[in-house]
């Protein structure tokens, strides 16, 4: 809300707000935001409101003038702090990987900023050779894209949740494992973790006649 007063003894006519905003601010209008005040009498204000939507975080600040007739200038700074969304994301692996044998992956998300983040999905990657087994809390398999998705929804600060997948490795050696946390203004947090697969172990017995006469 922005307030244009006129503490002058005369009549301050055809006054315009104008704003310019940063680029973490946005409006309809565009980058420079024009508002009609109109005449304003000795010792009369008026508010106008920017509606304005934060596009990134930090520090913002919108420079405002207000013109009117007679080279009537005010100038001033408005500074804004967005608090901006922040997500920690990780992945613990099984102690031991080995190949056809089933192993539980769980994926950790925390919300480590100030404000709650809505619309929270999280993804998970396959390495290639793992094939999916089965997934919590309503996790689905994209086999086109080799992926467990899940809808977090809303995380509050602070807030921490867990979300298990059961994979089976298929093949000796290294794989990447890769989760990401997407909302809808994108990715917000992403981790990986490199995994070691050892090759599965056998034994077989085989009974052999001994000659005749042996012991």
């Amino acid at each position: 809300m922005v307030e244009v007063s006129n503490p002058g003894s005369g009549r301050a006519e055809d006054v315009v707000l104008v704003a310019s905003l940063p680029d973490g601010l946005e409006h309809k209008s565009g980058a420079v935001v024009t508002i009609d005040i109109g005449t304003l009498n000795p010792g009369e204000s008026r508010k106008a409101r920017l509606s304005l939507t934060a596009i990134a975080g930090g520090l913002q600040e919108i420079e405002l003038k207000a013109a009117g007739t007679g080279e009537l200038l005010a100038e001033t700074t408005a500074r804004v702090e967005v608090a901006e969304p922040e997500l920690r994301l990780a992945l613990r692996t099984p102690d031991q990987e080995i190949t056809g044998q089933q192993g539980s992956y769980v994926l950790q998300l925390e919300n480590t900023g100030l404000v709650a983040t809505a619309n929270v999905r999280a993804r998970y990657q396959l390495p290639a050779g793992f094939q999916f087994v089965s997934a919590n809390r309503g996790g689905r398999y994209l086999a086109a894209e080799r992926t467990v998705e899940w809808f977090v929804g809303t995380l509050n600060p602070g807030e921490t949740t867990e979300f298990l997948a059961d994979l089976q490795a298929g093949k000796s050696g290294r794989s990447a494992h890769r989760v990401s946390a997407q909302t809808d203004f994108g990715d917000l947090a992403s981790a990986e973790e490199v995994t070691q697969e050892e090759g599965s172990a056998d034994l077989q017995l085989e009974l052999a006649a001994l000659p005749d006469g042996g012991a």
